[in-house]
């Protein structure tokens, strides 16, 4: 429980909480940031590319477990180039005293900070699991308040977090209904202000990994499982998540890069060597070609052969405004650099893999990115770095918003989903489009369930 009295010692709180969340890739966007702040130069620029290229392609290699012969080999180039890499990055903070400056610059923001950034309508909440005494806390924050609440997280709190994804993944109605309910009541506040109508979530751990927008708080009756009539936390608020509320702030208060031109790339492969076929998507970009140019959007569509890795590397990527990926993905949650994104098989260099080391070392400036994939938004949890995914990579690069998806999709509803969100889209606000999308489906029978229209979640606002 908050501590009357003595908002020193909640702040206090509230800064070790968010000091232990997502350090590494908070260091990294700061890094990211102060180079293009600082007006290094672009052969410079070029220059670390290619040396983290080289590590990212050594990190995978040894990723697959190769034959010792060839392991050690990997060890010792991957020692040498993170060396040069060290060697190369002690220079720029000597030649460059502003990008040193700007790099160390990364404060966790106060509260005030952080309400600051709010309008009157967004609440922000941040999670932290304290284990000794098996507490959950939750740190609430709108324009005007600040609370912290803590509730017993039980013996059994761990198994609902799963239990409430493989409920829905799986579509056991009442796992997920029992979960659901009892996850609701730990984790959305019981007094929301009637003018909040936007939650920023910034989960811990695994709760990364469940939709709140699934969660249940109100109680209702029902004799049998009718999902159109269950009352989802989602139906009354719009969520966003994020990593942590000193990227959030990051975000809101310093500028990021415009993308060079009002386009949108739209790639679906829709044939795939050793993964099944996904013929909705290519009606999908289709359609949401048609959608966006109605916004004086104009779309460069890949489809089959053309949404090869080759292509997309080889396009000038900071000049799209819109990213969308219909396609095949997967997070290794064992090993993160074997995370990607599957494009179209090609003959030559490239595998038709984009790997999570290689989008690091994209650069982007979209509004938004969309993988339309399946189980794009997991990855391995590590402890103050929250999940290592697809997502993770996209956010270093430059994405401003991302939509990821949490478990394996629905062709069709997805399809139906996506060309929903885009025509609701409106400025650069994506929270509420996606939540209105998502409502569309859940008024529909055949898709009310929340396995199709749940795993989709945006990063970012």
């Amino acid at each position: 429980v908050a501590v009357k009295g003595k908002d020193e010692y909640n702040e206090l709180a509230f800064y070790f909480n968010e000091k232990s969340k997502s350090g590494i890739l908070l260091d990294a966007i700061s890094d990211a940031s102060a180079k293009h702040f600082a007006d290094i130069p672009d052969q410079q620029l070029e220059m670390e590319a290619n040396i983290k290229d080289e590590i990212s392609f050594l990190e995978r290699k040894l990723a697959e477990a190769p034959e010792d012969s060839l392991a050690g080999q990997y060890r010792q180039e991957l020692f040498e180039w993170r060396s040069t890499y060290e060697d190369f990055v002690s220079q720029l903070e000597q030649n460059y005293p502003q990008y040193f400056n700007l790099k160390y610059n990364n404060s966790i923001p106060s509260i005030k900070d952080l309400q600051s950034t709010l309008d009157d309508e967004t609440m922000l909440i941040s999670y932290f699991l304290e284990e000794k005494l098996k507490r959950l806390y939750s740190f609430q924050i709108t324009s005007k308040k600040f609370d912290i609440k803590n509730v017993p997280q039980g013996e059994d709190f761990q198994k609902n977090v799963n239990g409430m994804r493989n409920g829905i993944y799986y579509q056991a109605s009442g796992i997920y209904l029992q979960t659901a309910k009892t996850l609701g009541k730990q984790l959305i506040p019981s007094q929301i202000p009637s003018n909040i109508t936007k939650i920023i979530i910034i989960p811990v751990g695994r709760l990364g990994a469940i939709p709140f927008e699934a969660l249940i708080r109100d109680k209702y009756k029902s004799k049998s499982v009718d999902f159109t009539q269950i009352p989802f936390v989602g139906k009354n608020y719009s969520f966003s998540y994020e990593y942590a509320a000193a990227l959030y702030y990051q975000e809101s208060t310093i500028g990021q890069k415009a993308s060079k031109g009002n386009l949108a790339l739209l790639c679906a492969p829709v044939e795939f060597e050793d993964l099944p076929r996904l013929p909705g998507t290519e009606k999908e970009i289709n359609e949401l070609k048609s959608i966006l140019q109605k916004s004086s959007i104009n779309s460069n569509v890949y489809t089959m052969a053309d949404a090869s890795e080759s292509s997309i590397k080889s396009t000038d990527l900071e000049q799209y405004k819109y990213l969308h990926f219909a396609t095949h993905g997967i997070v290794d949650e064992v090993n993160p650099e074997l995370s990607r994104i599957y494009l179209a098989a090609e003959d030559g260099e490239e595998d038709g893999s984009l790997f999570s080391g290689e989008i690091y070392n994209i650069q982007l400036s979209a509004d938004l990115v969309t993988l339309s994939a399946c189980e794009t938004g997991l990855g391995k949890v590590t402890k103050g770095e929250g999940i290592i995914g697809l997502s993770r990579a996209l956010i270093y690069a430059g994405a401003k918003n991302i939509i990821v998806s949490l478990w394996k999709v629905s062709d069709n509803s997805t399809a139906q989903l996506m060309i929903d969100f885009y025509d609701r889209i409106d400025g650069s606000q994506f929270s509420g489009s996606l939540r209105e999308a998502k409502l569309e489906l859940m008024k529909d029978p055949q898709y009310a369930d929340p396995y199709y229209w749940a795993p989709f979640i945006l990063i970012g606002k």
